[in-house]
């Protein structure tokens, strides 16, 4: 069942059919109304396809910058058990740059390839996570706070 996003990049195209069937309806009942009206309604259909097309490429861009998903299940070598799988989001930014991220504690690594950054990740998370046990915990605000309550909840 299509949504509103999918309608939306559909209208564009929807209109230049609409205006093609206006033109085939016109040419077989003997010509258009006017060469000012064929005009001005080629030019909206030149702008339609432009727009179309640029909604194409920016669908096409953000489809490839989707993110997938990588379950963290270990922290080996270091001496933390996982207890629970964490999933972190690998997007990729540039060719050779993606980001691994974990949403639930605003947590994020960059690396050159997937494997990297998600190791990056492994590595920050860690650090953050002992950093925050460290302190007192009426000594963290509420981001380091809501940090260290998902970490607890996690491992």
């Amino acid at each position: 069942m299509p949504g509103p996003a999918s309608e939306q990049l559909l209208a564009p195209f929807q209109q230049i059919q609409w205006i093609r069937g206006l033109f085939n309806v016109r040419a077989e009942r003997g010509g258009y109304p006017s060469w000012r009206g064929k005009l001005k309604a080629t030019s909206r259909l030149n702008a339609l396809e432009a727009r179309l097309s640029v909604l194409e490429s920016k669908l096409a861009e953000t489809l490839t910058r989707e993110g997938s998903g990588r379950p963290i299940t270990t922290f080996e070598p270091e001496p933390f058990e996982v207890l629970r799988e964490i999933k972190a989001v690998v997007q990729k930014v540039d060719e050779d740059e993606f980001i691994a991220t974990f949403f639930d504690a605003n947590v994020s690594a960059a690396g050159c390839n997937q494997l990297e950054a998600v190791e990056n990740l492994k590595g920050i998370l860690l650090s953050r996570f002992e950093f925050l046990d460290d302190l007192p915990p009426k000594k963290l605000g509420p981001g380091p706070a809501k940090q260290i309550a998902v970490f607890a909840l996690v491992p």
